[in-house]
């Protein structure tokens, strides 16, 4: 039920317009809603103002109370009503976001609809997702999410989000036919009717050509615009934000305090930015970069702390690094399918380090 429906049904109410089922759905709303302990106060404040009302007949004593505090959350729409559905939304949206987080961190990669439904990737068979009046979602493969419209009959769109667990990827084709591979512990934020990703995480992107609508990725204090292209976005928390062009040609936008910093990146270029400087490298190994859609860790001259964060997030254990020195660098290569004693290993002969995995986390001995 809308907020603007509520207010409706209450001012019927206080007029003595409404039918009996309105009059049942409004008193069994006010008697919800005196449950939570902030608005009754809110109410009983506004009520006092009235209080003449419920001396006067007792018989109807009830039945006044819920009048005038109809008429009071009339009066206060703007401020009790609102503010009861709001906070209603808080605490929904606080317990379902509490759920996905659970669910991803045990290893499930969710996704999420504009209505609220969560959907265990892990557990959903191959084939039709879900279906709507404007489009469909299907998956294919155990990992390839197809978003299509349905033509005339109307375009997908609101909210959608995927989240992707530490050890796990996934594929996303949108309406337009633009592509998004997620890397491990990734949180995609998109609307299918609009060409705009945030990406909280890591993926590569292949963009579809519209000259007349640039396709947006929103980074942390970044926002990429392109018309169409290969190139991939890092943007985990605490850690430098990446573009790495592959093919085409970006501009990146950085939000530096009050300015505003635009560099076009091509093929072979990435731009770095860490919160207070953003540089534009050229000639660099996109291996490195993108390795990780091929199923490699690639690493070229990797700062090690950054290797071993990368570990961290695909084979989902913890790392402590403190007794590492933040100059050390490694060169290495190899596949994700490695079991994390052979990785530590190539690691070891390239750092000359001593990394273990002690059954918690990774340490340096």
């Amino acid at each position: 039920m809308s907020t603007q429906t509520i207010e409706q049904l209450f001012t019927k109410y206080s007029e003595g317009t409404c039918t009996s089922q309105e009059a049942a759905e409004v008193e069994s709303l006010y008697d919800y809603m005196v449950k939570n302990e902030s608005l009754e106060e809110a109410l009983g404040k506004l009520e006092s103002n009235y209080s003449y009302l419920l001396d006067k007949e007792p018989v109807y004593k009830v039945y006044i109370r819920k009048t005038v505090a109809a008429a009071a959350i009339i009066a206060t729409a703007g401020v009790g009503l609102l503010f009861f559905l709001k906070q209603q939304d808080r605490k929904n949206e606080l317990a379902i976001n509490t759920h996905i987080s659970r669910l991803v961190d045990s290893g499930k990669a969710i996704l999420k609809l504009p209505n609220g439904k969560i959907i265990e990737l892990n557990n959903a068979a191959d084939g039709l997702l879900y279906g709507f009046k404007d489009g469909t979602i299907t998956k294919r493969d155990g990992n390839f999410l197809t978003l299509s419209n349905n033509g005339a009959a109307g375009t997908l769109s609101g909210e959608h989000e995927l989240f992707t667990p530490k050890g796990g990827e996934y594929h996303l084709t949108l309406p337009d036919g633009s592509t998004v591979q997620a890397n491990a512990a990734t949180h995609l934020r998109f609307d299918p009717s609009e060409r705009d990703v945030e990406v909280n995480g890591e993926a590569f992107l292949v963009v579809h050509k519209n000259s007349g609508k640039p396709f947006i990725v929103t980074l942390r204090n970044e926002k990429v615009r392109v018309l169409g292209t290969r190139f991939n976005v890092s943007n985990y928390e605490n850690e430098q934000v990446k573009t790495t062009v592959t093919e085409g040609l970006v501009q990146v936008e950085t939000n530096l305090g009050n300015d505003v910093h635009k560099l076009k990146v091509s093929a072979s270029e990435q731009v770095v930015f860490d919160q207070k400087n953003v540089k534009k490298y050229s000639r660099i190994d996109t291996l490195a970069a993108v390795g990780w859609k091929q199923g490699l860790f690639a690493f070229s001259q990797t700062p090690i702390k950054d290797a071993l964060r990368q570990l961290s997030r695909w084979y989902n254990v913890a790392v402590d690094d403190s007794g590492i020195p933040d100059e050390l660098r490694v060169v290495a290569q190899f596949r994700k399918t490695e079991p994390l004693p052979n990785a530590l290993k190539m690691l070891n002969a390239s750092a000359n380090l001593k990394l273990e995995f002690d059954g918690k986390q990774i340490v340096a001995k």
